[in-house]
């Protein structure tokens, strides 16, 4: 698997993260 896939999949599961106080953003 590419890292570039690799990343992308844990920014999305960031963003999904129900514990994130602001779904969907990635700072």
């Amino acid at each position: 698997i590419p890292d570039s896939n690799i990343i992308l999949m844990l920014a999305d599961d960031m963003a999904c993260n129900s514990r994130n106080p602001r779904p969907a953003e990635i700072f």
